[in-house]
């Protein structure tokens, strides 16, 4: 029998019989059963059980082949759900480097199995793996396998993984090489805290100004440089020799520092930046309910653009099959010297998930410290996924509650004459100076409120205390559905239709399709065939094309080519 620090008077009682081993010392039978009972320190009541048993084990000359462990629980979880779900992991083809394993959940509304084809398995002098390779297919995400080369393990006295090095290869092909050290468990070997350091590598384009070839090669060094520099301010740059010179001017890569390489596409007219990011993230602490399933984490990442976050989430309740029903996440942001911090808090409650664990719905609602007036509750349905795990469609419905203000320029800078050209904006709502009559702007200047209403949002716009200010009086609400989502031979998204409707009535048809992927999976050119009830005989045609991304993802650049014909798009 055993008790917590945190929960006294929750009480679990493991009992063991049956236990065999093969000449190895793997566990080949067994029963081992954990009955939970008590109150929590929140006042909530437990009553559970955990059946773990080893069975169907197939032994050649002692040694292990296969075998299958079942754990099962069942009774009443401390967030008051009945708890009726099961884990089977089979191992199958147990040789001395390698092995086969499925783990298959089931539950109510829950039948997910991942497979994991291990091999190359490495052993130290005590017999324990410290090196392996696994191709892991999971059917939730047919469009391929992901790869994780795991080596330098290290192992604690009681036989616990201190540290290790992962590479993993997702299903797009990117890859990223990942460190976790000073890994601390408690008393029931559960990971409270560890470290980790990830690479990654990041290839974007920058557009260069034209007859660029022509400039001194002291110009070209020098914007190759500061291109670097935006990146990522902590990058070392190595002075470019005669060698790098003529290399770079034969269109061919060469290395700008220990992490950065660069080749010019002179046909293009652009720059290949391809940069190995350095993110730390650190796992503050790990917290779990009386049935040891995840229940909090406070983490801290430092990611590559001077950002960090700290994130600490909290689960409130589970459904039977183990999945969390509704949980709470506060994110702290710390962009960097020149922005202030900020925080995000965010609820999400009546989380529902597909029979693969994919989430199909939520709430959720947030509030934005920079705007702590306003609210902003998001309604996500009818989710879906393309083969690689990425959206392919939904329904999500924003009400945005409260008061939104913005800042500008103070009202003794306002140049009569360049009035009409203002456009002051907050929350999607966005006025021109034009928008307001005579009277509306007398009052304004004087610093006195005006009421207005525009796309169905009531706002109260006040230019006062010296800085011309838009407070908007929220109660704006969009409903978008993506639907008809169109998939290529793998299963990946290539189009879908879109409905945007907005609180005024307005609504728009948007069909968006030939998508196209880098070799990053971001989309590079689309096209788009939209129509609106604002003027439903008007379609308007978009082609978006040659899309260029800095290596952190964001877009810098893309040709755009708009056509208007008249005449509906047929649903």
């Amino acid at each position: 029998m055993s008790t917590a620090d945190t929960d006294p008077h929750v009480k679990a009682t493991t009992v063991a019989v049956g236990r065999t081993y093969d000449r190895d010392g793997r566990q080949t039978g067994g029963t081992e059963t954990t009955t939970t009972w008590g109150v929590n320190n929140l006042g909530q009541s437990v009553d559970a059980k955990t059946i773990r048993l080893t069975r169907n084990s197939v032994l050649d000359n002692g040694r292990l082949l296969s075998y299958v462990q079942e754990t099962a629980n069942s009774g009443k979880g401390p967030t008051g759900e009945t708890l009726d779900n099961k884990e089977i992991l089979s191992v199958t083809q147990i040789t001395r480097n390698s092995e086969v394993q499925a783990v298959r959940r089931t539950g109510e509304g829950l039948d997910h199995t991942v497979t994991t084809n291990r091999s190359e398995m490495v052993r130290n002098a005590a017999g324990q793996v410290v090196a392996y390779k696994d191709e892991v297919a999971d059917e939730a995400t047919t469009g391929g396998t992901t790869s994780i080369l795991r080596s330098h393990t290290i192992y604690g006295f009681q036989g616990e993984a201190l540290g290790y090095r992962e590479k993993i290869t997702d299903l797009l092909g990117l890859t990223t090489d990942k460190v976790t050290t000073d890994v601390v468990y408690d008393g029931q070997r559960r990971i409270l805290t560890f470290g980790e350091t990830s690479v990654r590598q990041g290839e974007g384009r920058q557009s260069l100004s034209e007859r660029w070839a022509e400039k001194e090669w002291s110009v070209r060094e020098a914007l190759i440089k500061d291109s670097v520099r935006k990146l990522d301010g902590s990058l070392q740059i190595q002075e470019l020799s005669q060698t790098d010179r003529d290399t770079f001017e034969k269109n061919n890569e060469i290395q700008v520092g220990d992490h950065v390489r660069v080749q010019w596409d002179s046909a293009n007219e652009e720059l290949i930046l391809k940069v190995d990011f350095e993110e730390h993230a650190l796992r503050l602490q790990t917290t779990y309910d009386v049935l040891g399933r995840l229940a909090g984490t406070h983490d801290r990442r430092k990611m590559a653009q001077f950002v960090t976050q700290d994130v600490e989430w909290t689960a409130l309740s589970f459904d039977q099959a183990g999945r969390v029903l509704s949980d709470q996440s506060e994110t702290s942001v710390s962009p960097s010297l020149l922005e202030s911090n900020y925080t995000i808090s965010t609820g999400r409650t009546g989380i529902q998930y597909n029979r693969f664990n994919q989430t199909l719905a939520f709430e959720e609602t947030s509030v934005d410290s920079r705007q702590s007036a306003l609210s902003v509750k998001r309604t996500v349905s009818e989710i879906s996924y393309d083969s690689v795990g990425s959206l392919a469609g939904q329904r999500e419905e924003t009400d945005q509650v409260g008061t939104a203000k913005i800042g500008g320029l103070s009202i003794s800078e306002l140049d009569e004459d360049l009035m009409d050209g203002i456009s002051i904006s907050a929350s999607g709502v966005s006025w021109k100076w034009a928008d307001f009559t005579k009277e509306e702007k007398k009052s304004l200047k004087e610093g006195s409120s005006v009421q207005k209403k525009k796309d169905g949002v009531e706002s109260t716009i006040q230019m006062g205390n010296g800085t011309v200010e838009l407070t908007v009086e929220m109660n704006a609400k969009t409903v978008t559905t993506r639907t008809q989502a169109e998939k290529d031979a793998r299963g990946r998204l290539v189009g879908y239709w879109e409905l945007t409707q907005t609180l005024g009535g307005k609504t728009e048809t948007r069909h968006r399709e030939n998508i196209v992927y880098d070799k990053q999976g971001r989309i590079v050119s689309y096209r788009d065939n939209a129509t609106s009830d604002d003027a439903p005989g008007l379609n308007v045609e978009t082609v978006r094309s040659t899309m260029a991304y800095d290596p952190h993802g964001q877009l810098t650049g893309y040709v755009e080519e708009t056509y208007q014909r008249e005449g509906g798009v047929l649903l």
